[in-house]
């Protein structure tokens, strides 16, 4: 049998990935028994494959390596060596060890728990933490006002910082998969890197990371033998050009529009996707194409 682990944002784990009320998702393309992301695709396309997807809607890149750290980790003691997949999202999202008393997270609807499987349960409840994680609960990224979070976001989170933990981030699962001798590839969700540090959305850069000490270093490290890139001319979606696509610029090369995105062909006022996640279309197709070709 192939093992394959996997993991990354909601790019990853498509349950619970938009708002499917706001949207009114009435199209046939999202189905609770249809609709899954290109990791779960995997089984279906790799025969006699198994699937262990660690990801969680809003996640960062420090949890996602976490999490396949622990996944393989778990694996390696059962002298399971898989293939490796990750997903890297926005490089801004952050997330804190806390204590549950701390964050009030009783009173906060906006402070969500990143867990790790079999060790914490999928609970958005700080009561499991107290009884099983010596009251300690991961606090995921968030944007909302009310939540503990936005001191982070208003204080202290800069392009630079998040630049510099992701690529460490990347670093220390390049180092733990080559260590286990384990075969893995890394891509992103979409264009994270150009969305991140450009300065409105559009090309050119804002800076050159490649340039700058603090992370011209760690960017020279990366073993980029390992990762894929979409280049791309142009995007509708992000309004820009250039190296570091993902899923998101790859679609909008293969599939029509109306096909790409959960939303199908609605659109904002602005002519960009009502929602920008991956139709299973995508995903479906993404998995086929693209990621099975990995996997040897």
């Amino acid at each position: 049998m192939k093992h394959i682990v996997t993991s990354g944002c909601s790019f990853t784990d498509a349950s619970n990935c938009c708002d499917y009320t706001t949207h009114k998702m009435i199209s046939e393309d999202y189905d609770e028994d249809k609709y899954k992301s290109w990791a779960l695709h995997l089984e279906d396309i790799i025969p006699d494959s198994k699937v262990y997807n660690r990801a969680l809607p809003g996640a960062g890149n420090a949890f996602i390596v976490r999490s396949i750290i622990w996944q393989v980790n778990e694996l390696l003691k059962q002298n399971i060596k898989p293939y490796v997949v990750m997903q890297l999202t926005s490089p801004d999202r952050k997330e804190f060890l806390l204590d549950c008393d701390d964050v009030k997270s009783e009173t906060d609807n906006n402070l969500l728990v990143h867990y790790i499987p079999d060790i914490m349960p999928l609970h958005f409840d700080p009561h499991n933490a107290k009884e099983l994680n010596d009251n300690k609960m991961w606090l995921k990224h968030t944007y909302e006002e009310n939540s503990i979070m936005r001191y982070h976001y208003k204080y202290y989170n800069n392009k630079l910082s998040a630049l510099v933990e992701t690529f460490e981030s990347v670093l220390r699962l390049q180092w733990f998969l080559k260590l286990n001798d384990i075969d893995y590839k890394i891509f992103p969700g979409w264009a994270v890197l150009q969305q991140w540090i450009s300065t409105r959305g559009e090309y050119p850069l804002d800076f050159e990371f490649e340039n700058i000490a603090e992370t011209k270093y760690l960017w020279n490290m990366i073993d980029f033998d390992n990762v894929w890139f979409y280049e791309f001319k142009y995007s509708q979606v992000r309004r820009f050009g250039g190296s570091f696509g993902g899923i998101t610029e790859w679609s909008e090369d293969n599939l029509p529009f109306n096909e790409r995105f959960i939303t199908g062909d609605r659109i904002t006022e602005d002519g960009t996707p009502l929602d920008q996640h991956p139709s299973n279309t995508t995903h479906k197709t993404f998995a086929k194409e693209v990621v099975s070709k990995w996997i040897k």
